[in-house]
């Protein structure tokens, strides 16, 4: 700009000034200058521009505000910025910086919602086999950072926030329906609660009934972690490992994963991004890190097993999102009426209250320091001697979750045999020596 009044022979203060253009709808700055009479008219125009402009970007705004189309801010509170450091986990501020999504959101003052919600498609698009459909609700859970929903457990909600139902894969005809219906939405000038509750009867969750598709729903949600939070973030950390070990189980894992057994895996994840995410919400500098609890699934995994929660509240999310899946065929299934291997599952006992005296006692303490643990909880501490072989009461092949611990979380497929075990003293006492290494790792 300066380069340009030299040029024409208008240096000087007016050079100087049009470099430092001050803030506001009215610029001015040919008052008191003396500006040369050749260059007079095209400086005026120039300045007139200006002020258009100026004038037109804030019009738009104010009709935009006015129209309802929703402005996003690009300011995050300090609170945010915290929790999203510790969901990084990031210790030191200076350490920290933010995710894709956040340098997307601070890029630009009074953007509009849909214009953070295309620059969202455009990130979350760059995984292979990954497909993830950015509603509406979405993108103003990334723009408020509502990572945890509260840390809600309820089924009406489970979608919302940073979770793994947020992204499950859906039809290009669902994707389409739902977001006309969220157009009409918006467009409308008010909403009742009858208009809220409509919107919200209109999504529908689409559960996967196989090993793929709970492949898909996995990988499209590290696409999620890794460009909403990224960094060294310990439940995104432990996700990737429960990949690695999902993907080592395929052969295993591929002939009974079905609607209930994936929808027990992705709970699970579900519970612990809830529980993560709301202690990094309640985070402070200085406080220990939020960990990630997904270890004991991973470990259940690489058992190649799927443990389920005693809380999950499996009939009432199959009521909302899967209602074809009656009580009786999903029991059915789960039971396995069609396979006689199956059918010999069922007949074994999960409970066995004889299990060798001398081990109650640091069982006991097992139960009251980890309530859901099992054989696989100690397996994935890699203890030495909390592996099967330094557990094993004797006869190969028995199930030490029933013969040792007295609870079988798996039983209705587990292959071991489950009879009662009366291992010798010197293995017993070996057996209670290694209990004991896994209670103080699990204590640490």
């Amino acid at each position: 700009m300066g380069g340009l009044f030299q040029q024409l022979g208008g240096g000087g203060p007016a050079a100087a000034a049009a470099q430092n253009l001050p803030a506001g709808n009215n610029v001015n700055l040919t008052a008191g200058m003396g500006i040369n009479p050749v260059i007079l008219p095209l400086f005026n125009q120039l300045i007139t521009n200006v002020n258009n402009m100026t004038r037109l970007t804030n019009a738009n705004v104010q009709a935009l505000q006015s129209q309802g189309v929703a402005t996003v801010s690009n300011k995050l509170t300090q609170r945010d910025k915290t929790t999203l450091q510790a969901a990084a986990g990031v210790e030191e501020k200076d350490d920290f910086t933010l995710s894709t999504v956040y340098d997307a959101l601070i890029g630009e003052e009074g953007k509009t919602e849909e214009r953070f919600q295309r620059e969202l498609v455009n990130i979350f698009s760059k995984g292979e086999d990954v497909r993830i459909h950015v509603t509406a609700t979405l993108t103003k859970d990334m723009r408020k950072v509502n990572l945890c929903e509260n840390g809600s457990k309820l089924v009406s909600s489970m979608h919302r926030g940073l979770t793994i139902f947020a992204v499950l894969s859906k039809e290009f005809a669902q994707i389409h329906a739902e977001d006309e219906r969220q157009q009409r939405y918006e467009s409308a000038s008010h909403h009742t609660m009858a208009d809220v509750e409509k919107l919200e009867s209109g999504l529908q969750l689409v559960l996967p009934t196989n090993y793929d598709g709970v492949l898909k729903a996995l990988n499209n949600y590290d696409i999620l972690l890794k460009e909403a939070i990224g960094g060294d973030c310990p439940h995104w950390k432990w996700l990737k490992r429960l990949i690695k070990a999902y993907k080592r189980a395929k052969v295993a894992l591929e002939p009974v994963i079905d609607l209930r057994k994936g929808l027990i895996l992705l709970w699970n994840i579900h519970v612990d991004s809830r529980d993560f995410f709301l202690e990094c919400v309640k985070w402070s500098e200085g406080d220990d890190l939020p960990q990630s609890r997904l270890k004991h699934t991973v470990s259940s995994l690489e058992n190649e097993m799927v443990c389920r929660k005693d809380t999950m509240p499996m009939e009432s999310i199959l009521q909302k999102y899967a209602p074809g899946y009656g009580q009786s065929r999903a029991e059915t299934e789960d039971e396995g009426a069609t396979s006689s291997k199956s059918r010999s599952a069922i007949t074994k006992p999960q409970r066995n209250s004889k299990i060798p005296v001398a081990v109650k006692s640091i069982v006991a303490k097992l139960r009251t320091q980890e309530p859901e643990f099992c054989f696989a909880t100690l397996a994935a501490l890699k203890v030495k001697g909390c592996d099967y072989q330094g557990l094993n009461p004797g006869k190969r092949g028995s199930c030490i979750d029933y013969g040792i611990f007295g609870y079988c979380p798996n039983y209705k497929r587990c292959s071991y045999d489950h009879v009662i075990v009366n291992p010798p003293d010197a293995k017993t006492k070996q057996i209670v020596k290694n209990l004991e290494k896994g209670l103080e790792a699990l204590s640490m």
